[in-house]
């Protein structure tokens, strides 16, 4: 990514209505960025896509979603991986992701 790079992430997920807790995190390499922790049935950022932002600098992220901005360390000038982990409170939960999508705006 460029000095002024932006990565556009979000993603539709599903889950049981459980009381246990389920968090779906997004992933630049091992740093864990925003995440949203549900008990709703039905949980989608797509409409509310989680954007970080190299504010001029490839080691000054900026990570926006819902209003909140996070400055990171990450640095986008070398080769990184993304993805999402999430994690269940208990066994008989689960979260489905059904669609994700990156987009990429290298300068």
């Amino acid at each position: 990514m460029g000095l002024n790079g932006k990565l556009l992430f979000s993603y539709l997920s599903s889950n049981n209505n459980s009381a246990g807790t389920k968090t779906a995190r997004f992933k630049i390499d091992a740093a864990t960025l925003e995440y949203i922790n549900t008990t709703a049935t039905i949980s989608d950022l797509a409409t509310d896509p989680v954007t970080i932002s190299n504010r001029n600098s490839f080691t000054s992220q900026v990570l926006g979603y819902n209003g909140v901005s996070t400055v990171l360390a990450i640095d986008t000038s070398i080769d990184f991986s993304c993805g999402f982990t999430v994690t269940c409170s208990a066994a008989n939960d689960y979260i489905a992701i059904h669609s994700a999508s990156l987009y990429i705006s290298p300068s």
